[in-house]
């Protein structure tokens, strides 16, 4: 029985994670007006994010002063590493006080999982924002780290996930 409630778990987090593989792929789609006019706030936002070096491993950056792929991705991967253990303690303190058996577990860990997806889903917008506003750059550069950081959102997850198979056995 824990090995059939196990694989639905892992079935649920494979799903949220493949959710948030189509929206990193589907998200450039949205939103083009085809229009390349930049709006005033999305410049005030890249000029104030953070002061930021030249990528040199990029063709996306179009000057030293400006966010670039990689600037997002270093910030996201942080964040998602950093949101990690936490939500891995609180996941074992509500894990603690689960009364739902092996659905409550699963619920718990789905939660924790979403959390994650959240700071990927910002992340791969805010790159999606930088390709429009840019003009520089092109969508497979965009698609290329997207997917890297969505990579980082996996190994992530895995690290809930594992907590939820210790606790489920």
């Amino acid at each position: 029985m824990k090995r059939r409630e196990t694989a639905t778990c892992v079935a649920k987090v494979a799903a949220a994670a493949l959710c948030a593989v189509a929206l990193v792929l589907g998200l450039p789609a949205c939103g083009r007006s085809g229009s390349s006019d930049q709006s005033s706030s999305a410049t005030s936002e890249e000029d104030s994010s953070s002061s930021t070096t030249a990528s040199t491993t990029t063709a996306t950056t179009n000057t030293d002063s400006e966010t670039t792929y990689e600037d997002i991705y270093n910030e996201y991967t942080q964040k998602l590493q950093d949101a990690t253990p936490g939500l891995i303690d609180e996941y074992n303190q509500e894990a603690a006080a689960n009364t739902d058996g092996m659905t409550g577990l699963a619920t718990i860990c789905n939660k924790k999982i979403s959390e994650l997806a959240k700071i990927n889903t910002e992340g791969t917008k805010k790159m999606a924002q930088l390709m429009y506003t840019s003009g520089n750059g092109s969508y497979q550069d965009y698609e290329d780290w997207a997917m890297k950081l969505s990579d980082v959102y996996t190994t992530e997850a895995q690290k809930i996930t594992d907590a939820y198979t210790s606790s489920a056995m």
